[in-house]
């Protein structure tokens, strides 16, 4: 697809952004020449190597390849991703790896077993702020508030405190997918993992 730079001018073929000054391009969907719509970039983190991407339609990392969380248009722009499959869940070998290596790592374990074979449910997003009480390096995590319903009728609410700012794109009552254990449903997670 040719798309002439509303900035510069400059033509460009098969590109998101323009070559010579870097602008976010208006798109020409049918090559008529007259732009039809322009897209923002978002900014996403890159869980595996901490790496920023200003991405539109892209899905994995410019720096590792890894993973993007789903750029959307409708709700937050962050998708909830597939449903969970059945378990036991494999679970991506350099995640489990990073728990290892986190100093409090024996409290993670119980996360990554509910993470292999907890139910899966639909939640939906209650809260979402970000907590002053905690900083490191001037940097303060999100709070993270949902709600899901177990197999047996019961409601749950619960909180995950997670420090990655992909999160600032989510919106109160997002839909999302909760893992939790068969026998005590306050112990859950989120899916696929906040970090």
């Amino acid at each position: 697809m040719v798309v002439y730079c509303f900035k510069c001018g400059t033509k460009n073929t098969g590109r998101s952004s323009c070559y010579k000054c870097s602008t976010l391009l208006i798109n020409d969907i049918d090559n008529d020449g007259i732009p039809e719509y322009s897209r923002d970039a978002v900014k996403l983190l890159c869980t595996r190597c901490n790496t920023f991407n200003r991405v539109t339609f892209e899905t994995n990392c410019k720096n590792c390849g890894g993973p993007l969380p789903e750029v959307q248009d409708e709700n937050s722009r962050i998708s909830r991703g597939k449903v969970p499959t059945p378990p036991p869940r494999k679970i991506p070998e350099d995640y489990v790896n990073r728990i290892n290596k986190q100093k409090k790592w024996y409290n993670q374990l119980k996360n990554l077993e509910i993470f292999k074979n907890g139910i899966a449910t639909e939640g939906e997003l209650a809260d979402i702020y970000i907590n002053t009480s905690r900083s490191i390096n001037g940097k303060n995590p999100w709070i993270i508030e949902y709600e899901f319903e177990t197999k047996s009728g019961k409601f749950i609410t619960s909180k995950k405190q997670t420090w990655n700012k992909n999160n600032q794109f989510r919106k109160i009552n997002d839909l999302l997918w909760v893992l939790y254990k068969a026998d005590n449903p306050y112990m859950n997670v989120i899916w696929p993992p906040l970090d």
